[in-house]
């Protein structure tokens, strides 16, 4: 089975993709997702993107998930541009909004 990484969007947590981490879990898939710095419960909210951006590199780094698949909301696009150069080989989908599909 496969390995995910559901990247949250701004201003929300791991927490949002919770449901969607059940059903693949119940699929058999291994599934992680983590909050970005800034977002979690007690956080400066003075954290800058490049922290944010810092902390699921780490995560991915921590957790040996460079085979991965992340997932990444439209909001996290500067996250994909990271991880391509941060974690060569980890294939990333960014889920683009309606508003954004036609860009």
């Amino acid at each position: 089975m496969s390995t995910y990484v559901l990247i949250h969007a701004a201003w929300h947590t791991g927490e949002h993709y919770w449901p969607t981490a059940s059903l693949l879990r119940a699929a058999g898939h291994h599934v992680f997702t983590p909050t970005m710095s800034g977002n979690r419960l007690g956080d400066q909210k003075t954290t800058g993107l490049a922290e944010s951006i810092e902390s699921v590199v780490e995560f991915i780094s921590e957790k040996n998930l460079d085979e991965a698949i992340a997932m990444a909301a439209s909001s996290s696009q500067a996250l994909q541009t990271v991880l391509h150069i941060a974690c060569a080989d980890l294939f990333i989908s960014v889920h683009l909004s309606p508003m954004t599909a036609n860009l």
